[in-house]
Formats: C-alpha cells, structure tokens, sequence
C-alpha cells in the first residue's frame, strides 16, 4: 500500500443485483451450512429479512439462500472494513503448504470477499483482488 492510506469507496453492486435490505455474515461455519456455503468472514447481501421462520434470504454466488437469523450477524449497512478471521486451534488449513496458505489469521475483503494476509498490527490493508483499501476491524473480531 502506498503512503495514501485514504479508503476507496465500495464499489456498487451490479445493476442486475437484487437491492439488498441489509448485510449479514455468519458467526459460526457449522452444520448444515459448512464453509462450502458460508465464508467466514464475508459479507453477504440480505434481499429479505424478519421472516416469519427466523430466516434472512442471502444471495451467495448468484444464489437465493435461505439462512437461520441467530447463524448470522445483520447489519443494515455495508460493511466497510476488513473483518478478521481466525482459524481454530483444531480447524483444518485447506490450504497449508501452498501458497495460497494465509495463516491462522487472515482478513475478509468487504468488497469482493477476497482473503488477505494480515501481518500484524497493520490498521489498513489494500485487497490483492480488487484493490479495495480500507482499515482492518480489529476491534470487532472476537
């Protein structure tokens, strides 16, 4: 990243997209939405929420998919910065030994759900896969 450390905008959604009500991400990967369906750490529009089965309507890769409320963390605004992801002690490294290894600890570009390598107590980081810049959210990593 260079010296200008001024956050870009997020990038509009597709003109097709559906106009999203809020955004959520999951606050657990567990069964039956395993990470093959929900990233950790990435943001997913909300098209509807309050339904009457305790469920939001995600769109993830161009799909409708319905998801528990109490699965996930709803905001009404798009999230800006990076969120923070770390691997559990006895979760599995799908990646490890490759170079697309991140680590334990990686972050979550809010703009194109890109993984990025953190390196420590950096405030700011640049998305290798869309340019995004924005600041990390340490502080609402838990």
């Amino acid at each position: 990243m260079t010296d200008d450390d001024t956050p870009h905008d997020l990038p509009p959604l597709p003109a097709d997209h559906p106009r999203p009500v809020a955004w959520a991400r999951p606050w657990s990967i567990t069964a039956p939405f395993a990470r093959k369906v929900l990233r950790a750490g990435a943001w997913y529009p909300v098209i509807e929420d309050n339904r009457p089965d305790g469920s939001v309507i995600l769109v993830m890769r161009n799909r409708n998919v319905r998801v528990p409320t109490r699965l996930v963390e709803v905001r009404r605004e798009r999230p800006a910065k990076f969120t923070v992801v770390y691997r559990g002690p006895m979760e599995t490294n799908p990646a490890a030994g490759t170079r697309r290894d991140l680590g334990r600890m990686y972050g979550v570009c809010p703009a194109s759900g890109h993984r990025v390598r953190l390196h420590g107590p950096e405030t700011r980081v640049e998305c290798p896969g869309c340019g995004y810049r924005g600041e990390i959210a340490w502080h609402e990593t838990g």
